[in-house]
């Protein structure tokens, strides 16, 4: 085990080439994408989607951003990350340099035997099983990817280089984050796994191994004490340094170096490793004995490294817990909106998500998803504002019209600034904030613009949603900055999610009420518009905001709470109401393809005499440009679309009888 020295020249080399890295977006990520552009070459940022406000601007720091681009998607996902390769390989020509940089850390020991629910049973090891599958499956799918893009390079000599970002937990493993250093220890294999097969290809595959990066979340609590100890401390740029050096080098095959200060590195087992040596620190590593050592040709770093971290292993278990929190979550309402967006969180990570439901059957199919439920109402003052204190983040989808419970997180928020802790609140209005009295006779030439805050605050106190919203306005002026409050405001929301068969309330009240008469309904002439979102796009919109709202740019929360939601789309309700009845006629449910006006004595069909003209007959036209400059973009088919193909359908096979919209409006 020797110290070598990088030599930066090589880096020379990387001009031209074009090098992906996985995890781009952060930390070392960050880092690695600098350098290699520094020197020259193309770099595709790869990353999940909420890190392409980070990606773009990383990209505007380099010399030349049209030699970098940024392309979404998860490790974890095949298709995602097969697609991603494939447009690198079209935008730049050849693929050169993989560096396989994503991974996270769990926050929950998973051989803790206390971590029980309420039956008192051992709980799934879900959040466990995420990191093995990003950390050492997304590493594998990485490698695969980069082997099968590489093997027909037209190049003399190696074809080219993966890197595999590992960590010293792949070779220590006392550390207590059992699936973390299981998942690295499970990079340590595919490194020497790999080595047949690289050799096969031409295709170089070494890696790196951190131990303390400081200036990234996965250091931990480690992190303070190692800085206080004055050992020299790895930085993202050292270890991007160390991986430009692994990319470059032709002479390096099947190495596992750990990075270390002024540009210095030491192999750390890698295959050639010296037998002997590696069986001594193995041994010392089990024993937490480092004795064996002294006097021998260790090197001076690696003898206070292994000295640290006994030490930091011999502390109370208290002290070993180098594990970053997830961020808590608590969402209000798991339905048809709130559902949507715990599918995005979940797929992203990084939150520990609690929510709450009113039945018991509807408690399991949440719990298996890996997700805290509690059993309580939205009256439930006392619960909603204990579990608002104990989260970071609060976002409510449950109803815009119920306001002791968004008191009763206030409280919990206001809790939270008392002892010093900030926190993010995502409210849902409803876009019949901003609707008129037109009862479908006109088209409105009134718009709203989420970025012009005063048009909103100029609207009654009486309109729809707006004693809600103004008890948030009140409570945003007394935390000031000690809470992020934003209020998302949704126009009329369609479409069938991601993970069940729920459906929205306006369009599909009306087809149902359609249904029932054997014809297709109106309020009036139908003549008012109304703006139009997917809900998928809605909840995307969501977690876009919240990552927004995490972020130090979001000052502007305290200037503007609204956030509207649309898709660019407008439609007026009688246009929903003849493909309405276009469908209903071809399916025999309707006499003829006509729309009719809805008489008022059957307003109890729709949604009763007080509300019927506002929900389904009003103007509400808005415009959501704060998204749009966060960089949302709507992406799912559009609203008479998605009525033909799939609610009108699920609508016709449902046998329940229909007699009217009985609950309160979110719209």
């Amino acid at each position: 085990m020797h110290s070598i020295q990088l030599d930066e020249s090589l880096l020379a080399r990387l001009h031209s080439k074009t090098a992906i890295v996985a995890g781009a977006c952060g930390g070392i990520g960050t880092a690695i994408v600098q350098l290699l552009a520094s020197h020259g070459a193309n770099v595709v940022l790869l990353d999940l989607p909420h890190s392409e406000t980070a990606a773009k601007a990383t990209i505007a720091t380099l010399s030349d951003p049209s030699t970098a681009m940024f392309i979404a998607a998860s490790t974890t996902d095949w298709s995602q990350l097969r697609n991603a390769f494939k447009q690198a390989k079209a935008t730049f020509g050849q693929i050169d340099v993989v560096v396989a940089n994503a991974g996270i850390m769990e926050h929950r020991h998973v051989l803790d035997m206390d971590l029980t629910d309420e039956n008192g049973d051992l709980e799934d090891a879900k959040e466990s099983s995420k990191v093995i599958d990003v950390n050492l499956k997304g590493t594998l799918a990485v490698l695969r990817l980069g082997l099968f893009h590489m093997k027909d390079n037209a190049t003399n000599g190696s074809q080219g280089a993966i890197i595999l970002v590992n960590s010293t937990s792949g070779y220590f493993g006392a550390t207590g984050v059992t699936a973390y250093v299981a998942s690295k220890h499970g990079i340590t294999g595919l490194l020497r796994a790999s080595q047949p097969w690289a050799t096969k290809y031409g295709v170089r595959v070494n890696a790196v191994a951190p131990f303390v990066t400081l200036g990234t979340a996965l250091a931990g609590a480690f992190a303070t004490r190692w800085n206080e100890s004055g050992l020299p401390s790895n930085s993202p740029e050292a270890i991007a340094k160390v991986i430009g050096h692994l990319a470059a080098d032709e002479e390096s095959r099947g190495r596992c170096i750990i990075p270390r200060a002024n540009s210095v590195a030491f192999p750390l087992l890698s295959i050639a490793a010296n037998s002997k040596v590696e069986e001594k620190l193995h041994n010392a590593i089990h024993k937490r004995d480092i004795s064996v050592f002294e006097g021998s040709t260790l090197s001076a770093h690696t003898y206070p490294i292994l000295h640290l971290y006994f030490d930091y292993l011999n502390q109370p278990s208290g002290a070993q817990d180098a594990m970053p929190s997830t961020r808590k979550l608590f969402l209000i309402g798991p339905g048809y909106i709130g559902g949507e967006i715990i599918d995005v969180l979940r797929r992203e990570g990084g939150y520990e998500i609690t929510t709450m439901v009113r039945r018991e059957a509807a408690a399991p199919p949440l719990e298996k998803l890996g997700l805290n439920v509690i059993r309580a109402t939205l009256d439930d003052k006392e619960v909603i504002t204990r579990t608002a204190a104990e989260s970071e983040i609060i976002i409510h989808t449950a109803t815009a019209d119920h306001l002791p419970s968004v008191e009763a997180v206030i409280e919990g928020v206001e809790k939270r600034a008392k002892n010093g802790q900030s926190t993010i609140f995502i409210h849902t209005s409803g876009a019949s904030l901003l609707a008129d009295d037109s009862a479908g006779a006109y088209k409105s030439e009134k718009i709203y613009r989420d970025d012009q805050p005063e048009g909103i605050d100029s609207l009654p106190d009486s309109a729809p949603h707006r004693n809600i919203d103004l008890a948030i306005i009140k409570a945003r002026e007394r935390l000031e900055s000690s809470a992020k409050l934003a209020i998302m405001i949704p126009p009329i929301i369609y479409g069938v999610p991601s993970s069940d068969k729920r459906l929205s309330i306006q369009l599909p009240t009306m087809a149902r009420y359609s249904i029932k008469h054997g014809y297709a309904g109106r309020v009036g002439k139908g003549l008012s518009v109304w703006s139009q979102v997917h809900v998928k796009d809605l909840a995307k919109a969501y977690v876009m905001l919240l990552h927004w709202l995490e972020g130090d740019d979001s000052s502007d929360i305290y200037r503007n709470p609204y956030f509207f939601c649309e898709n660019g789309t407008e439609l007026s309700w009688l246009a929903c109401a003849e493909e309405i009845g276009r469908f209903l006629h071809a399916h025999g449910k309707a006499t003829s393809v006509e729309t009719k006006t809805i008489p008022k004595e059957l307003y109890d069909d729709i949604f009763g005499p007080e509300y019927t003209d506002v929900v389904i007959g009003s103007n509400s036209r808005n415009r959501a440009e704060r998204l749009r400059t966060l960089g949302w973009k709507p992406q799912e088919k559009e609203t008479l679309a998605s009525l033909r193909e799939d609610e009108l359908p699920l609508i016709l096979a449902e046998t329940e009888p229909f007699s009217g919209y009985g609950k309160a409006v979110a719209s």
